[in-house]
C-alpha cells in the first residue's frame, strides 16, 4: 500500500513537473512574438580603450565601449558597442554591467575586438533575454559585420530562429538558454500549476459536499445515512477529501 501511494504521489508531482517546464518554454517564446525587436539606443560609456590607430587619412585615439539596457516585462534588452574616437572622450563612465556568464561571453569576450572593424563604422552587439519571471532563452544580432557561417549562428543571428513561417516577418524565437533561469521557472510554474490544481479540486469537491452530493462521482446522498459510504462508487462521502487524501483512500480500497 506505502509503495502504491508513493508511486501514485510520484505521478502527480512528475505531471506537475512536465507541465511546469512547457510552461517555462512556451512563455519566453510568446514573449518574443509579442515584442518587437529593439531599435533604439540609450548608450552610456562604460570602457575607452587608449589605443591610437590610423583608418585611412583619419588618426583615432582610442575607441569607447559603450553599453545599453532596456527591459520590459517578460523582456531584457542588452547591446553593447565599439565607437570610434578622435579625441579623449571627458564623460564619466558607468559601472560595467553585471551579465551571466552566456551574455558575458557572447558580448564581451568572442565578438567585440577592442579595437574598432577596419571599416571605421560602429559596431554593436545585442542580446535579447526573454521570459518571467525570470529569463530564459536568448538570442543575438550584431551589426556592421558579417555573421559567422557556422552553428548556432544562422542568417538571422545568434540562435535566433525567424517567425516567419508563422507569418510574422520582424520576429524571431529565442534558441539559447540560460539554464539557472529555465530552471527556476519550471520550478516556479510546476508549483503554481500543483497549488492550484489542487485548490480547485478541493472546491469543487467542497462544493459538491455541500449539495449533498458524492464529491467523487457525484451520486445524490440525500437518501444514505451519514457516515455510510457513496452507494454509487462506494468510496467515503463525508470525508474532507484533498487530492491527497483521495489518492490515499484509493490505496486504501485498491488493498
Amino acid at each position: 500500500m506505502t509503495l502504491r501511494r508513493a508511486f501514485r504521489f510520484a505521478v502527480l508531482g512528475a505531471v506537475f513537473l512536465i507541465l511546469g517546464f512547457a510552461t517555462a518554454i512556451i512563455t519566453p517564446l510568446a514573449l518574443a512574438l509579442v515584442y518587437p525587436p529593439v531599435k533604439s539606443f540609450r548608450f552610456q560609456a562604460i570602457a575607452y580603450i587608449d589605443e591610437p590607430f590610423q583608418l585611412g587619412t583619419e588618426t583615432f585615439t582610442g575607441n569607447t565601449w559603450e553599453f545599453d539596457e532596456q527591459r520590459r516585462v517578460g523582456m531584457t534588452s542588452l547591446a553593447v558597442m565599439t565607437m570610434p574616437q578622435t579625441e579623449r572622450p571627458n564623460f564619466p563612465l558607468i559601472a560595467s554591467p553585471d551579465l551571466s556568464p552566456e551574455i558575458d561571453w557572447f558580448m564581451f569576450r568572442s565578438w567585440l575586438p577592442h579595437r574598432v572593424p577596419e571599416t571605421g563604422s560602429n559596431k554593436w552587439i545585442r542580446a535579447n533575454l526573454y521570459g518571467w519571471p525570470f529569463r530564459s532563452l536568448w538570442y543575438g544580432t550584431i551589426a556592421n559585420t558579417g555573421f559567422p557561417q557556422t552553428p548556432p549562428w544562422t542568417r538571422h543571428g545568434y540562435g535566433a530562429i525567424s517567425a516567419a513561417r508563422i507569418g510574422i516577418s520582424d520576429r524571431f524565437l529565442p534558441s539559447r538558454v540560460l539554464w539557472h533561469g529555465l530552471i527556476a521557472n519550471t520550478v516556479v510554474f510546476s508549483v503554481a500549476i500543483g497549488v492550484l490544481t489542487i485548490g480547485l479540486h478541493n472546491y469543487l469537491r467542497w462544493a459538491l459536499r455541500r449539495k449533498g452530493l458524492c464529491p467523487h462521482c457525484g451520486y445524490d446522498l440525500s437518501a444514505t445515512q451519514g457516515g455510510k459510504p457513496c452507494p454509487e462508487c462506494g468510496r467515503p462521502s463525508r470525508q474532507s477529501e484533498t487530492i491527497v487524501g483521495t489518492v490515499a483512500a484509493d490505496s486504501r480500497r485498491d488493498v
